[in-house]
């Protein structure tokens, strides 16, 4: 055994539940083979199934033409059928296709069949020599008819009637093969819509021979106990509607047992019900209730119970009976596919077995060996520790900086020939792995000069657009036109921030904007800026949040994360909510900013997946779109060590903490006594509908919020009459009541005015006083105020 190969002991260990696990599989395989079999013995048996079914229509168009022709009724009565050799000639060929089918099918099908077809055979020669023997006479007029003699008449009748008999029992017949037949058949839907076809035949067949029956009893002479009839009138018997009323049950029954029967199959089902309800099938049923109910038969009223074979307009019984073959075939044919798919599956099953254990024999085999154990370990330190950690580092370059190609220390080698191919191979693959990083590092960088060069020229655009708008807005004397100007003020401040977001997320640690390392900032001023950009400024409630100062370095970005969260918390509660931001100073020099609304919530692990991104945990470019607004923050908060945190708050919404670092946060500096200004601010009453394209934006910014899927449909907010004011451009009132002037921006409300503001101080605030006012002009104003602070 010394110098018998690793591979080749290997393989002979493994021997034994290699073979149990392919005859395992082999034995499915079989079965899976089976059960193909049986869908195309099924497949057949649907087919053999149909052929009855057009079988019987035809023996019963040939049965209903020859009986017509035998009384000489063929011209007052619409039938399938035109002549006896063309009913003759189908039959003949439905006959020949049936024993052909039948002859390749199972033995128990053909034994099921086997009686039918021999009575078929020997008697239907037999019963068409006597139709042809038929004598009609000359004239055979309706009038002509009745001037027969009665014994005429009745020999006449009793030939059509025993030829219709005979042609009745041999569908009869075949109605008792095809149920044996359909016993055979396993899948269960299947089974049902052949039972369907079957009860369709005998429904089209009970109704041919109603019309006999009525035509037996209109011929029959009249009892003597019976009143003297018309001359067009003849009487029905009592006996005679009963068997008449039974086979109608019958007729209706075997109509409503096809319907029921293809319930799992919609599209058939209608058809057959278009052919049950069509409107000669309408008149059938009501010339038969007179009938039925009076007891007189006329001969116009008789020809109209015969005559129910035109409508081409409507589905016939041939109609409901192709698509219910239609749909058999369709079953029988899904059934093959299904069969044929587990048996591929199985035979890769087999495969993958037998090749996978061969596969992990070789495997094992060459993890025996001493070189490829040393090998391997280095592989594995290379895979998990050195490769990973170089690569990240060529990937994690910030933007704007040289990309330095770090060196990799090559894999040993060994005197094993193999051994050595295979560690020139990993150096190679070291090597390629690393200059991919390198190069995909060089596009990253490249795409994010591109998205930081585009969202610049966006900002630059913007804030052009933002001073020609101030300007517009100076001097514009039209209140409407001047209103839209606002509103298209507020939609480019909202713009301006989504461009930066994009120099944000493009890893570009500058935004373009004045005053970046200015005097410190109120923290309330940059909260207020932050409510200017975004949509539902009007639900934002301001409580107290102190006299502390942000460092001027940052008050930017600051608001900008501030704005993300407050369109989150906007975008996710529902509209009638307010969204309340406080703060205050925490004991560590800190200062913690903290917004709630009253929003949808979020599950546990979602929570988490959130406060993952909001601490820059994940890349943004490895998840949903949808999430970007968390990254933005994420990014912000971590390039000033800012923490932001969300949780539940006791309004089943979520509250998000936003910690500012000491370093950041400036002493509290009295406030300085507002100086009262002798011009009145202008006002513009704020518009009834939203912006263009509003809703679509926040849509696309509701997606930011994660548990989409719990999230309520939020409906705009209008701004109510009583809160809209009307003033002139330039700050010169216009004529209107004096009341309906607002209120310059420095003046708030009480506490009383908002329920949000209980137990806070009676000093102005923005989010106050927009809350009560309501109106765009303001923030519009207030944005113009707190860009020269802020921004």
């Amino acid at each position: 055994m010394k110098n018998v190969p690793i591979r080749t002991r290997l393989l002979a260990m493994l021997a034994l539940p290699v073979v149990a696990l392919a005859v395992a599989a082999g034995i499915n395989v079989r079965r899976a083979g089976d059960q193909l079999d049986m869908a195309r013995r099924q497949h057949e048996q649907a087919e053999i199934t149909a052929g009855p079914a057009s079988l019987v229509g035809a023996l019963q168009d040939e049965r209903n033409y020859a009986a017509v022709w035998m009384l000489g009724w063929e011209g007052l009565a619409d039938l399938r059928a035109k002549d006896n050799s063309s009913a003759r000639a189908t039959t003949d060929k439905l006959l020949s296709e049936f024993r052909r089918r039948l002859e390749a099918t199972e033995p128990e099908v053909r034994q099921a069949y086997r009686g039918a077809l021999i009575s078929t055979e020997e008697l239907i020669g037999q019963i068409r020599a006597r139709v042809d023997s038929t004598d009609r006479g000359g004239d055979q007029s309706p009038k002509a008819k009745e001037e027969q003699s009665p014994k005429a008449k009745e020999e006449q009748f009793s030939k059509a009637e025993g030829v219709f008999d005979d042609y009745s029992d041999l569908i009869v017949a075949f109605h008792n093969a095809n149920d044996r037949s359909l016993e055979l058949i396993a899948d269960t839907q299947l089974r049902s819509m052949g039972r369907s076809l079957a009860f369709q035949s005998r429904a089209s067949d009970l109704q041919a021979q109603i019309p006999r029956d009525v035509a037996v009893a209109y011929m029959a002479p009249p009892a003597d106990d019976q009143a003297p009839p018309a001359d067009d009138e003849k009487w029905v018997s009592i006996a005679a509607r009963i068997d008449i009323a039974k086979k109608r049950a019958n007729h209706d029954y075997f109509q409503q047992r096809s319907i029921d029967l293809l319930a799992e199959s919609p599209s058939t089902q209608k058809v057959v019900e278009g052919w049950i309800n069509r409107p000669l099938q309408k008149v059938f049923s009501q010339q038969l209730e007179t009938i039925l109910q009076s007891g007189i038969v006329t001969f116009d009223g008789l020809m109209r119970v015969v005559d129910v074979a035109g409508d081409e307009s409507h589905p016939n019984s041939f109609d409901a009976g192709d698509a219910t073959v239609e749909a058999m075939q369709a079953r029988s044919n899904k059934l093959i596919a299904a069969a044929e798919a587990d048996r591929t599956w199985n035979l890769i099953l087999l495969t993958v077995t037998i090749v996978g254990s061969l596969g992990g024999a070789f495997l094992v085999a060459r993890g025996l060996t001493r070189p490829i154990k040393q090998l391997t370990e280095e592989a594995h330190l290379m895979a998990t520790e050195t490769l990973p950690a170089t690569v990240a580092s060529v990937l994690e370059t910030p933007v704007g900086e040289d990309i330095a190609i770090p060196e990799l220390a090559p894999m040993p080698t060994s005197s094993v020939t193999e051994v050595a191919e295979l560690a020139t191979a990993l150096n190679s693959v070291q090597s390629s792995a690393l200059g991919l990083a390198v190069e995909q590092a060089g596009l990253r960088h490249n795409s994010a000069d591109s998205l930081v060069n585009l969202g610049r020229r966006v900002q630059g655009l913007v804030g052009r657009q933002i001073e020609v708008l101030d300007q517009l807005e100076q001097t514009e004397p039209e209140i409407e036109r001047l209103n839209e100007l606002y509103q298209a003020d507020h939609l480019a401040t909202r713009i301006r921030r989504n461009a930066e977001s994009l120099i944000v997320l493009a890893g570009s640690t500058k935004v373009q904007r004045r005053t970046s390392f200015g005097p410190p900032v109120a923290v309330e001023s940059v909260v207020r800026s932050a409510v200017t950009e975004v949509e539902q400024f009007e639900r934002v409630v301001l409580g107290d949040l102190g006299t502390s100062e942000v460092s001027g370095q940052v008050a930017k970005d600051v608001a900008h994360l501030l704005a993300e969260l407050l369109e989150n918390g906007l975008a996710f509660s529902p509209p009638t909510t307010d969204v309340a931001v406080s703060g205050r100073l925490l004991k560590d020099g800190s200062y913690q900013i903290r917004l709630d609304d009253a929003g949808i919530g979020l599950r546990p692990e979602a929570m988490e997946e959130a406060n993952a991104r909001l601490h820059g945990l994940e890349a943004f470019n490895t998840t949903p779109s949808k999430y970007l607004g968390h990254y933005v923050v994420g990014h912000l908060a971590q390039r000033h060590g800012i923490t932001v945190d969300l949780a539940e708050n006791d309004n089943d919404g979520v509250s998000a903490k936003v910690v500012i670092p000491a370093a950041l946060i400036s002493a509290p500096r009295p406030k300085a006594e507002p100086v009262p200004t002798t011009e009145p601010a202008p006002v513009i009453e704020p518009a009834a509908h939203p912006e263009p394209g509003a809703e679509a934006e926040a849509e696309a910014e509701a997606t930011e919020r994660v548990d989409l899927e719990d999230a309520v449909e939020l409906r705009e907010i209008t701004v109510p009459a009583e809160d809209q004011v009307m003033v002139g451009a330039a700050g010169q009132h216009q004529d209107h009541d004096s009341s309906e002037v607002a209120k310059p921006w420095t003046i708030g409300v009480t506490p009383s005015d908002h329920p949000a503001l209980e137990g806070q101080p009676e000093e102005s605030t923005f989010g106050a006083y927009v809350h009560a006012n309501r109106s765009l002009h303001d923030v519009i104003a207030g944005r113009r105020e707190l860009d020269a602070e802020v921004r």
